[in-house]
């Protein structure tokens, strides 16, 4: 009974082989590749509405390697400019400086700044012992306590002498995180981030 209902499913489909057809002959070089249809940059095309086999990028979009780092560098968080000239810094943090976001700061700047500038800032560290070129100066020099926080972010975001931008490695609330760990934790400043913790140590 079972090999009946078999043959009577499969008939159909048996039926739509086509026993005549060849099967390809191997091509162990792949020729049938390398001899596909391909086009050059800027040759015509009847494959698109505009006649152009290149194709324009989406509205809006951005290079991969530009990350969030063109729109950091012209707005920043709430307007606020990032360029190390032309423009003012930012006197203040310009989110909200809670115990939050001093605890990102804190992580972030473990993982990416302490193995040059060290864990409490004056950049004595291995790494910076080995850089005969330019040392990373410590982050409780007079000239950086200075700083005001829209400096310390342009720098993170942009990269400054031999240190490189981590606008790519660290989003923008993540980088405003570093500043306020950095003016906080790191210089003991009690200038524009004390005042916006409630309670918070100086």
């Amino acid at each position: 009974m079972t090999a009946r209902w078999l043959l009577l499913l499969s008939g159909p489909w048996l039926g739509a082989c086509d026993g005549a057809r060849p099967w390809p002959a191997p091509d162990p070089g792949l020729a049938r590749m390398i001899e596909q249809g391909r086009a050059d940059s800027y040759e015509p095309s009847r494959w698109f509405a505009d006649g152009k086999i290149l194709r324009s990028p989406p509205a809006g979009t951005l290079p991969y390697e530009a990350g969030d780092a063109r729109t950091d560098i012209v707005r920043a968080v709430g307007g606020v400019p990032t360029r190390l000239a032309d423009r003012p810094y930012e006197p203040t943090v310009p989110i909200a400086v809670d115990r939050e976001l001093l605890k990102l700061g804190a992580e972030r700047y473990r993982v990416f700044c302490a193995v040059c500038h060290g864990a409490s800032g004056d950049g004595q560290t291995p790494v910076a012992a080995a850089m005969s070129v330019r040392k990373p100066p410590s982050l409780r020099e007079e000239r950086l306590l200075a700083y005001p926080p829209g400096r310390i972010f342009a720098v993170v975001t942009q990269g400054y002498g031999l240190m490189p931008s981590y606008a790519l490695e660290i989003d923008a609330r993540g980088r405003w995180a570093v500043v306020a760990h950095v003016m906080q934790r790191v210089q003991g400043r009690s200038d524009a981030t004390t005042s916006q913790l409630e309670g918070a140590r100086p």
